[in-house]
């Protein structure tokens, strides 16, 4: 599927954007929980964008996940992926491939990123008082990629 008309960004809407330094892995966390956000310059077709999206998310995905503490906690780990295996069998992607990651950090968050790849972080686990309340959280992440 391709786009009729380029999507263009006006160079004074970029020179009126502010300036955010950021340590390569903020920008990392940043993209990963979407808090920050690519800015593509120039004129870009869906596809050119879904392989770059596809090929940045793979990137990202892998360098947080090298660069995060990743839960050891066999109870922990079990618990997310139980109640993650219940969930995603009433998704539309029952079928396909997920990577779920829980992060041993205590940032109350869960994301999902391009190419079916979920994080949790320990603390909203912390936060949710059972597995019916982390399926909410996750099955909000899931709508984000059907």
């Amino acid at each position: 599927m391709s786009v009729s008309k380029p999507v263009e960004i006006p160079q004074n809407v970029l020179d009126r954007a502010p300036q955010i330094n950021l340590s390569r892995r903020g920008i990392l966390k940043g993209l990963a929980i979407g808090t920050v956000f690519p800015i593509v310059n120039g004129c870009v077709s869906l596809e050119q964008t879904d392989g770059f999206l596809a090929n940045m998310s793979n990137n990202v995905w892998s360098e947080l996940k090298q660069q995060s503490k990743l839960s050891t906690d066999k109870q922990l780990n079990n618990y997310v992926m139980g109640t993650w295996s219940r969930l995603v069998k009433g998704t539309p992607k029952a079928q396909e491939q997920w990577d779920v990651a829980i992060f041993d950090e205590d940032t109350v968050n869960a994301f999902v990123m391009p190419g079916n790849r979920v994080g949790v972080y320990r603390g909203i686990t912390e936060l949710s008082e059972n597995s019916d309340q982390l399926s909410t959280v996750l099955g909000h992440e899931v709508g984000h990629s059907v």
